[in-house]
């Protein structure tokens, strides 16, 4: 919709907003209850947490690679049905910090017991995973980054626009806003994964939509400026209503059925879907 991929740290201005926000990654693993490999990443980003503050947080940041060739030999280990070359993309990254660069073999390779889980009594990899070190001879660097990240392909910018419009087909008004404000440097419109705690035992991932450029007199005066401002402002003088994006089909509540502790740190290792979500 906006061109752009952002990672959580950059989801709002509102620090306390900000820290509820999620990668699309650790959203897809809570919407698919990807159970083992969700107790793998809190256990790798709990070491982080301990003793590698200065890295980049998985469950926050997001993930590229130095080069397409570099991206084409990390197909060839078939990590997800999604790794394909179909799908790679040439991104513009812009970040304040310099990104973690980690060899994923480290993960890729790490002993699991039958259930696909880290084995906790045989986990000092993690250590020198985040400490940038390389597993083998032939190591697969990540770029685990905090920031924003531009895509340069303007057909595959436009198909996601497309896409959008078919599936909210009354939000034309709010897709093309949310278009605009990503060319003049806004978060208008920016579409974040959120986990927001329900209980004491439930949590809900939602998908929220900023608006609160579009109060904003010089975002407005920018919007306008823009060569497709015109173009807008007749969208939005024809349209009844301007209707935002519906993403509620897509929340989801889960119980917590258990939390293992590990060394003092709680940690979540099985999600289930409540009766309540949609």
């Amino acid at each position: 919709m906006r061109g752009l991929l952002v990672s959580a740290d950059f989801a709002h201005p509102d620090e306390t907003v900000s820290r509820t926000a999620v990668s699309y990654m650790l959203a897809g693993m809570i919407q698919h209850q990807d159970n083992a490999r969700l107790f793998n990443e809190v256990v790798i980003e709990e070491m982080r947490r301990r003793a590698f503050q200065s890295q980049i947080s998985r469950l926050r940041g997001m993930y590229f690679f130095r080069g397409r060739q570099e991206a084409l030999e990390v197909l060839e280990q078939r990590w997800a049905d999604h790794f394909v070359e179909d799908n790679l993309l040439e991104l513009d990254l812009r970040c304040r910090q310099l990104p973690s660069c980690v060899d994923a073999n480290w993960i890729t390779y790490a002993k699991t017991d039958n259930t696909g889980r880290i084995r906790l009594r045989d986990c000092g990899w993690i250590g020198a995973y985040w400490s940038g070190e390389t597993f083998g001879p032939k190591p697969v660097w990540e770029f685990v980054a905090s920031g924003v990240a531009i895509v340069l392909d303007t057909e595959v910018r436009r198909r996601c626009y497309d896409l959008l419009l078919r599936l909210f087909p009354e939000s034309h008004v709010a897709i093309e806003m949310a278009h605009i404000a990503g060319e003049v440097g806004s978060r208008g419109g920016q579409t974040t994964p959120y986990l927001i705690g329900k209980s004491a035992n439930a949590i809900e991932l939602c998908y929220l939509a900023n608006d609160d450029d579009f109060h904003d007199k010089e975002i407005i005066e920018r919007i306008v400026k823009h060569p497709s401002g015109g173009h807008l402002g007749r969208l939005m003088a024809a349209a009844p209503q301007w209707r935002s994006p519906d993403f509620r089909p897509w929340f989801r509540t889960f119980s917590l059925s258990e939390v293992s502790i590990i060394q003092g740190a709680v940690t979540l290792s099985k999600l289930h879907l409540s009766q309540s979500s949609g």
